[in-house]
């Protein structure tokens, strides 16, 4: 599954072509479905160009104006959250995730390894190959292992939230107004 925009330094593009490799590299993967949450904008279109150029329509899935229940049964229900970006701000999709027990695959890039410390499997989002390999292995996690995956990214996300954010904000405007 991955969610948000699909502005190009997202790399859906990349996860796109990794995901065709991985649904061509098991037989038992054919069936496999990426399901992607985001707006139909501009850059949505130029996926689904892609989409249609690697043959995989069939295996994709794409939901729109979704509502947070909806949003949290995806997470809990899909087998892992891939999020191949090349540059992040905060990368909230990942928070997410791992709070509702959605094993995360993400790049490795600095602010999600801040983020997500060893509750994630990284991935170099500049190699497609790496990209396939990782979906392939959490694919073939056996439940042990997915388990303590998942416990780990629901006690990661504990360190974050909206409370903590707008407490910390405060502080730096307070000391801000001070001088």
């Amino acid at each position: 599954m991955r969610v948000g925009n699909f502005y190009p330094h997202k790399n859906v593009e990349g996860l796109l072509t990794a995901f065709k490799g991985f649904l061509y590299d098991n037989y038992d993967n054919h069936d496999a479905k990426l399901v992607l949450v985001g707006k139909q904008d501009y850059f949505f279109k130029k996926v689904q160009r892609l989409i249609e150029k690697l043959n995989i329509g069939s295996n994709i899935i794409f939901f729109e104006n979704v509502s947070d229940p909806e949003l949290r049964l995806l997470y809990s229900n899909a087998t892992a959250t891939i999020v191949p970006s090349f540059s992040e701000g905060f990368s909230l999709t990942v928070v997410e995730a791992m709070s509702l027990g959605c094993p995360v695959i993400a790049s490795d890039i600095p602010v999600h390894r801040e983020i997500c410390s060893n509750a994630a499997i990284y991935c170099n989002p500049n190699d497609i190959n790496d990209l396939t390999q990782k979906i392939s292995f959490t694919f073939s996690l056996v439940e042990e292992s997915r388990r303590e995956l998942i416990e780990q990214g629901k006690r990661r996300a504990k360190q974050f939230s909206w409370r903590k954010m707008a407490s910390e904000t405060l502080k730096i405007y307070n000391s801000a107004i001070s001088y």
